[in-house]
């Protein structure tokens, strides 16, 4: 038995990936940011790619981009480096880079709608699909407080909860790498969870309701993928570092 699942609430979900779900009879859970969904808000990667999209276009460096950054005469190398290091934390840098750039985020949310509607999820609710929990706004985890990621986490239940959707899950965003065993035990607490997803590929975990998923998006085969999953699941067990031990 498998779960197949998607991240981010993407609209490409409801337009290229659902009709052929549908045509093959696949069941999948998407799991979602609320903070973006009905196309409110881009999270802060999706700025940082329009941004390095928008400085590969220009050959001059704008003078304000090196007052940002509090640098001199840097190439468009090493700003794109600099943009592609900014953290979640750093998203009013990234708000800033955009305005100097002209990049107007609401008008690219509006003429390009990357996220799902409400009415497109409540729409995959009803065709048998499961929206689940992706933290609030897509933030990295490990550099999150124990209080901040409990924070975006539980909000993140609630908007699932009054409105209707999945609350008995919750995939981690980018990476559960580093997460502590403090965070599972408060969030266990919560007697609805019934299961975390990182995406480590095949690994036991010292939490044994946090299933590792294996990520399909290299371009590969997916029968590849799954062979390649397994064999190096069945290396590190001879080595025995096929567990992941939460601290």
């Amino acid at each position: 038995m498998a779960l197949l699942t998607f991240d981010d609430g993407f609209r490409e979900f409801y337009d290229v990936i659902l009709p052929i779900l549908e045509r093959k009879g696949i069941y999948a859970v998407n799991f979602i940011n609320p903070a973006f969904i009905d196309n409110k808000d881009l999270m802060f990667r999706c700025k940082a790619s329009l941004i390095i999209n928008e400085i590969e276009k220009n050959k001059e460096i704008n003078p304000e981009i090196d007052h940002i950054f509090k640098s001199k005469n840097d190439s468009n190398l090493a700003i794109k480096q600099k943009v592609l290091q900014l953290n979640y934390h750093q998203t009013e840098i990234l708000d800033r880079l955009t305005e100097a750039l002209g990049i107007n985020i609401n008008s690219f949310l509006k003429e390009q709608q990357p996220y799902l509607t409400f009415d497109q999820l409540q729409s995959l609710t009803q065709k048998g699909f499961g929206i689940s929990s992706h933290s609030w706004d897509h933030p990295l985890y490990n550099e999150l407080s124990l209080s901040d990621k409990l924070k975006t986490t539980n909000k993140t239940f609630d908007y699932l909860k009054n409105n209707d959707f999945l609350y008995e899950s919750f995939a981690f965003p980018f990476t559960d790498f580093g997460v502590e065993k403090a965070f599972f035990d408060e969030l266990f607490k919560n007697k609805d969870l019934f299961c975390t997803f990182g995406s480590a590929g095949i690994k036991l975990d010292s939490i044994s309701k946090n299933i590792q998923r294996i990520p399909m998006e290299t371009g590969e085969d997916a029968a590849l993928i799954l062979k390649k999953e397994i064999a190096y699941y069945q290396l590190k067990g001879i080595l025995n570092k096929n567990k992941i031990l939460r601290k």
